[in-house]
Parts: structure tokens; sequence; C-alpha cells
């Protein structure tokens, strides 16, 4: 078993005991308020909050979500057809670059959970855990560093190295290569290195959630990334930024002027971006992804989670959080609330700050995460004021059903290959039991 999440059933498989802290009573709600705490251990909260992150991607993407109707569509078409219908060519070419793309769309994916994961466990405490497997020595870092303190040195080189490096690294080299030789980067001043990175920083959450949400991602997130180095993107943001210099407050600050500049590029380069501020619209109403019985729910946990926003917003309205020099807190809860005014989409595109990562482990803890003792509901990390439509155990049956759906699906497709009766697995599955 691997620490893995499945994108067609939405199970996160997470090696190891679940932690006593967390349970079915509890759920997660402790972890995503606090995913470094010691109580976790050193190895599982990188594993849980990865696996969750892809969650948050699949709610958030129409590309990925479009993987899931389609094989979705494929088990239909067996159940209701005994038809064995081939895998479409998003499934086909997910894990492989096309033709005279530097990567995959798997890679972009897996680089977007890897960003995220190392700016909230932080690049120093993970070199510090896997110092071996980094190949990055610490003692010259500790010398020059107080404390937890980091420099871009420290995250890239994490981004760049690991045991699974050739899955997320390609996005990041490639990204850095081409901060480092674009003219507004260099113009910034300073060491181009620690340019680049901050340009990567910035640009990959932004142009990374966009181009998942059209239909062809590597292609659009290309174009929207090298439009953002240029210099009314890249050199404004850089002559405007906060005086604290957080990429937090960065990102914050210039998600609505960027993303409304890249959204026009990509449209006028035919790569269009679906997404709306209005809950129901494109895939979520699709019936194959309506006719699943855990993803059905999305649209409502949707609804939710902008009546959660909505109520932050009413409870901070007697006493607002101020853009407070002194108190980065209230900088980003000030910038968080002013963020998601319009609409909720700033909570995925940014699910490392504080509130935004709260919320959606509220909202959209995975369906059914499984510990190597138990398994876990996210009904049990839902809120009072916002539970799930469907009960704990409900949700694992509905989990373990599509589970098991799937996996008639890939039996009868592995006999048909090897040319034997589409049931010729089934049979010896039920002669050996």
């Amino acid at each position: 078993m691997s620490n893995q999440f499945n994108w067609c059933v939405g199970t996160a498989e997470i090696v190891g005991p679940c932690p006593p802290d967390l349970d079915a009573t509890k759920g997660l709600v402790d972890f995503y308020r606090a995913p470094n705490d010691e109580r976790w251990g050193p190895h599982l909260p990188r594993h849980l909050y990865h696996e969750s992150l892809h969650f948050w991607q699949l709610v958030s993407s129409r590309f990925l979500q479009l993987l899931v109707i389609d094989e979705w569509e494929r088990l239909r078409a067996f159940e209701e057809r005994s038809e064995i219908v081939p895998s479409t060519r998003w499934q086909d070419t997910f894990g492989r670059a096309l033709p005279g793309e530097p990567f995959s769309a798997r890679d972009l994916v897996e680089c977007l959970a890897r960003f995220w994961d190392v700016h909230t466990r932080s690049p120093l405490r993970i070199i510090r855990e896997e110092e071996d497997a980094l190949g990055v020595n610490l003692a010259p870092i500790d010398a020059v560093r107080p404390g937890d303190a980091y420099s871009s040195t420290e995250f890239d080189a994490v981004m760049l190295r690991g045991p699974d490096c050739e899955v997320y690294a390609k996005p990041y080299r490639w990204m850095l290569d081409k901060a480092k030789a674009a003219p507004a980067v260099k113009d910034l001043g300073g060491k181009v290195e620690e340019s680049a990175s901050w340009a990567v920083g910035l640009l990959l959450p932004i142009a990374g959630f966009l181009s998942l949400n059209t239909d062809t991602p590597v292609p659009a997130f290309r174009i929207a990334f090298e439009r953002g180095l240029e210099p009314d993107a890249v050199g404004i943001a850089a002559r405007r930024r906060d005086p604290r210099h957080a990429i937090q407050l960065d990102w914050l600050d210039f998600f609505e002027v960027l993303s409304n500049g890249l959204f026009k590029t990509l449209k006028a380069q035919d790569h269009y971006v679906w997404i709306s501020k209005w809950v129901g619209f494109g895939a979520l109403e699709n019936p194959a992804f309506l006719d699943h019985p855990v993803y059905r729910h999305l649209r409502s946990r949707m609804e939710a989670l902008d009546e959660a926003i909505q109520h932050q917003r009413m409870r901070h309205m007697l006493n607002p959080p101020r853009d407070d020099p002194d108190n980065i807190d209230q900088a980003l809860l000030f910038r968080e609330l002013r963020v998601t005014l319009s609409d909720h989409w700033p909570v995925f595109a940014f699910p490392a700050e504080p509130n935004f990562r709260e919320l959606l482990g509220a909202m959209f803890a995975p369906p059914v995460v499984r510990f190597g003792d138990v398994e876990l509901a996210a009904t049990s990390s839902a809120p009072e004021d916002w539970p799930w439509p469907v009960g704990q155990n409900a949700l694992i049956e509905a989990v373990a059903d599509a589970d098991r759906r799937l996996e008639a699906l890939h039996r009868a497709e592995t006999a048909v290959k090897f040319g034997l009766p589409p049931d010729a697995f089934d049979t010896a599955l039920v002669a050996r039991e």
C-alpha cells in the first residue's frame, strides 16, 4: 500500500495508523487547523495534506472532473449495455507529455500539490526530515538561517529533489528556467535566482488554477505563465508588493488582477477557462457526475462553502480585521475576506492560506480517508451548520460501492484484452471465494 488519492471514488489512502486525536467523532478539523502539530508525527502531515490537496484540485478543476466523468460514463456503458468503451484521449495522455510539451498534465497536478505541501510544512522542516533522500547538507544552512527562516534556495531545492521528483520537478524546473531568462525578472534587481523563484511562487498557483479549468491544461499553463512574466504583470507586482514581502500577501493582493489578465490571454488564444462564480456551472451538472454515488454531493458542498464564507464575513462585520503592518494574521484575514467577496475560487487557488485551508478541511475533507487501522468519512469533519447530505455510514458505503463497480469494469476490461469473456475473472474470483 502507498499514500495515494483515488480520483474516481474519492478515497485518500494513508500508510500507517490514524493518530489518536483524529477519530470518527472529531474528524480531521484539528489537523487542517494545525497540520504541523507534533501530535500528528513527522511523516503523516505531508501525506494526508498532499492527498487532501488532490481532492481539492478535483473539486475545483473542470479538467480533472472530466477525467472522472469519462471513467464513470465508461462504467455506465459497461453496466447498462455490457459494453467495454475504450479509455478516452484525455485519460490516455494524462500522465504522458504530448509531443512538443515539456511535461504532462499529471506532472502539473503533482507539482502544484508538492508546492503547497512544501509551503505549509516548510522546506527546512522537510530537509531535516528527509535530509538523506533530498541530498541536502543542513550544516551550512543552519549556520546562516535563524530558526525556521528559509530562503528561495531551500524552497527550490525541495521542489526539485526527493524520491518522486521525476513527477513533480519537471514543471518547476521549466518555470525556473523561463523566469531566469525573462527580461522583466532580470530587471527586478538582486540575484536573478531569487527573483525567478519569487516569480514562480507568485504565478504557479494562479496559472495552475486557471489552466486546470481548461480542456488543454499544459498548453494553457505555458501561455499563462509566460504571459505572467511580462513587465506589465510580474514587473508591476514586484513594484507594488507589500513592504513585508510575504508571498502569502502577494497571492491575495494580486490574484484578481493577474487572474483576470491571464484569463483574457487564454481566451484570446482559444483556451477557454471554464469557471463561474455560480455553483453548478459546468461539470458538476454533468449527468455522469450527478449519477456518481459520492460526487453527486459536491454541488451541495459548494453551496455550503459559499454560506460558510458569508458567515465568516458577517462574524467580522462589527470588528473587521485591519491591514495591520505588525500583525500578519490580521493582514491575511483582511485580504482573505476581500478576495472572496465576489466568489469562492480563491479558496481553492490558495489552499495553504490558513483560513482557506481550514474552510476546505471542514467542507471538503476527502470523502473517505483510509488509514491502516480505520476509515474516516468526511461527514465527521463537517460543521454542524453545514453537514453532508448523507450520514457517515452511507458515505463510506457509497465510496465502497463506487470502488466495487469500477473494479468490476477493470476486471472485465483486462479479460477482454486477453481474449477472454468479460466475466472470466469474476468467475475465477467466485471460485477462489
